[in-house]
């Protein structure tokens, strides 16, 4: 419960009947209508900037509509908000919350008085029983002969003072150090216990600069209470006594949590009037003004470009950042979908997809399209990846209808769902949910005009919702037009996404064993390169056997083996660096010309069919670029051991090779601009000659490790 009263419960809905729709940026404090008018739905309030003016519910029916008394409760009735049957006439806008529908009891009653100790004015609290919980709430008055109860809950142009103003003024003259808390019941406790304190009316945020006088030559403690109020309200009262008290100092009492203040620390930690004045002595410091700005907006100064904060980091390398909207795209039957089950199980294991290094992180993929045949490509996937059925992966299969458009019933169930799994993700894992994989969006939008703006702009607001709330990268897989030139609907689809790839099959592009070639192409990448494209083609898995013994089976995205379509060279795949493309030329060549049938104690994919000696593809790198390289025999060494280092880890990194001592192969990942030879290897029968090279090359196997 808010504490809020139902009228100004209902503040935001009163303001949209009056003003219109709000407009989009709305915050939980902050709700803006039309031109300089703002709600603040947390107090039930109002403000027309224009005019100057503000106020609760009532007050904008009789500064907007001109309605006042019995005709603003029958408005108000007339659009069904919730309205009792007591007279207008005894209706008000402002504080008198005594006045309202609850019973409220008066708590306590603090008097103000002025330099004679005469009464100015009351602070007053209230306190009530609501849905089994004490509430409570603050009002002032002042004496009024011409009322009937004798007060006035207005106090017009009464003396405003400090708390307890005669004895903070004998505190002064005697040169005492005060002691300015929030809160009258505060400085009752203090003033019990023999400790001067005083403090302002209203509370937090409030100061009349009338008040500043009365601090002239005082040596004050600010005791805030322990909350951003309490932090602004210590700064805003230490600006206004600068120049005019003679000594202020802040004090942060330990152990305090949230909202606690000075009562709890001396009520609830045990502290003592000893302990506060020991503290004072030694953790107090001189007041300063706060020069730290305190923007509304998320916003980072140049001098702190350094420091911690959110950054780009990639997901997919040069492909899919973290935590941003994507979308993979393409007609139906090219593989959007088994492109996607490949790219979320990359990301799961941590290992490249299509030549693209991953960062690994939990997923969650919701097939809200086809949930069974995903668990199909699931399982070969697995089997093809030789993956053990017992082996875990932080991998979620949401297998069921999901509603991005309708209701925010499901938008609310998935950002609770993700914390659960982020939890268990890292619990099990180590890693965070990373990617969230809507498969498609056209399924988890029902109902929606894929044309409309507004439809369309309202599930993209919510991906990006569950984007920002999760950090993780909300991708959508989603359909082509007809003309398979665009994602198919709303025209400015593609400006409210980050990174788009769009997936085509080429029927006359085929690998050399017929099967066409695919092509996964960035037309969108807002932080990397446009237009880059990786290759793949779908391999058929057999999973299982039905109960008539015929094979079920899916689909695996796999590497091209040679591309034999003269029209497209190797423009798609891994951006190798020049050091990379001379290091797998020597690989591969090695393997061409030396290369073996995998020995059964090697375990590698059943798709590599050749492997090569390490020591063999050393000598082959050794003796093309040793005679290149200047200066003595170990330096000479020693930078060609860097050179075979740096490309080796990279490579094995990024799944262009693998390498287990003393064997390394080419995985068949595609490099961009490489023809990769992937010949049999012929059976090399033994001639009892020792391995070739193998002396050449200790040098490099005394500087480089390898595994």
């Amino acid at each position: 419960m808010s504490g809020l009263e139902p009228l100004e419960e209902a503040m935001a809905q009163i303001a949209e009947q009056v003003w219109g729709a709000p407009r989009p940026g709305a915050t939980r404090t902050e709700i803006r209508y039309g031109e300089a008018r703002t709600v603040n739905p947390q107090k039930g309030r109002w403000w027309d900037h224009g005019d100057g003016v503000g106020g609760g519910p009532l007050k904008l029916l009789e500064h907007a509509l001109g309605l006042k008394g019995r005709p603003a409760f029958d408005w108000l009735r007339q659009h069904g908000f919730p309205v009792d049957d007591a007279p207008a006439s005894e209706r008000r806008d402002e504080p008198a919350r005594e006045q309202k529908k609850v019973k409220k009891e008066i708590a306590a009653i603090f008097d103000y008085v002025d330099e004679r100790g005469e009464m100015l004015f009351q602070a007053v609290r209230f306190e009530w029983d609501e849905d089994g919980k004490r509430k409570k709430s603050f009002g002032q008055r002042r004496p009024d002969a011409s009322t009937r109860d004798g007060w006035s809950w207005k106090l017009g142009d009464v003396q405003i003072v400090p708390y307890r103003l005669t004895e903070l003024q004998a505190d002064i003259s005697n040169r005492a150090t005060i002691f300015f808390v929030e809160g009258e019941k505060c400085v009752d406790l203090l003033r019990s216990l023999g400790v001067p304190a005083t403090t302002n009316p209203m509370g937090a945020g409030k100061w009349w600069d009338e008040l500043t006088p009365y601090f002239q030559d005082a040596d004050v403690v600010f005791l805030r209470d322990n909350d951003e109020p309490g932090l602004k309200h210590r700064d805003l009262v230490g600006s206004k006594l600068a120049g005019v008290a003679r000594r202020m100092r802040a004090l942060d009492l330990p152990k305090l949590q949230s909202k606690e203040d000075i009562f709890d620390w001396i009520k609830v930690h045990g502290g003592t009037v000893d302990a506060l004045y020991d503290l004072v002595d030694t953790k107090a410091v001189d007041w300063q003004p706060d020069k730290t700005l305190r923007p509304k907006l998320a916003s980072v100064l140049w001098r702190d470009l350094d420091k911690p904060g959110p950054e780009h980091e990639w997901l997919i390398e040069d492909v899919l950042t973290v935590g941003e909207v994507s979308m993979i795209a393409g007609p139906s039957r090219h593989g959007k979908s088994f492109a996607a089950v490949d790219e979320g199980l990359s990301v799961a294991r941590g290992v490249p997809w299509l030549g693209n290094a991953t960062v690994r992180g939990g997923v969650i993929y919701i097939a809200a399209e086809s949930g069974r045949g995903v668990k199909k490509r699931l399982r070969a996937y697995r089997a093809w990846n030789e993956l053990k059925p017992d082996l875990d992966l932080p991998f979620i299969l949401l297998p069921g209808q999901f509603d991005l458009y309708g209701a925010e019933d499901n938008t609310k169930d998935l950002l609770e769902d993700a914390k659960l799994y982020d939890t268990y993700f890292k619990e099990t894992f180590g890693v965070p949910l990373r990617l969230i994989i809507i498969d498609t969006f056209a399924a988890a939008t029902p109902g929606a005009d894929e044309n409309s703006s507004k439809d369309i702009g309202l599930a993209l607001k919510r991906a990006t919702q569950v984007s920002t709330q999760t950090g993780a990268n909300v991708q959508l897989v989603h359909h082509m037009n007809a003309g398979g030139t665009k994602p198919r609907g709303w025209t400015g689809i593609l400006a409210n996404i980050d990174t788009v790839a769009t997936v085509e099959k080429h029927e006359k592009r085929v690998d050399e064993d017929g099967r066409p070639i695919r092509y996964v192409t960035l037309s969108k990448n807002k932080d990397g390169e446009d237009g880059r494209s990786f290759r793949f083609v779908l391999r058929q898995v057999e999973v299982s056997l039905d109960k008539r013994g015929k094979p079920i089976t899916s689909c695996v995205c796999v590497p091209p083996k040679e591309d034999i379509d003269p029209e497209r060279t190797e423009d798609a795949g891994f951006n190798a660096t020049d050091n990379d493309r001379q290091f797998l030329q020597c690989i591969s060549d090695a393997q061409r010309t030396a290369g073996d049938f995998p020995p059964n104690d090697l375990k590698v994919p059943a798709r590599i069919k050749r492997v090569v000696l390490i020591n063999k593809a050393k000598a082959v790198f050794k003796d093309r670029f040793a005679g290149g390289e200047t200066g003595s025999d170990e330096q000479i060494r020693t930078r060609l051991a860097q050179r075979w280092k740096r490309a080796h880890d990279r490579m094995v990194q990024y799944g262009i090779i693998g390498s287990s001592d003393p064997w390394m192969w080419l995985t068949g990942k595609p490099v961009k601009g490489m023809r990769l030879s992937e010949a049999e290897p012929k059976q090399i029968e033994p001639t009892g000659e020792p391995e070739p090279s193998a002396d050449a090359m200790d040098e490099l196997d005394s500087d480089v490790s390898l595994i």
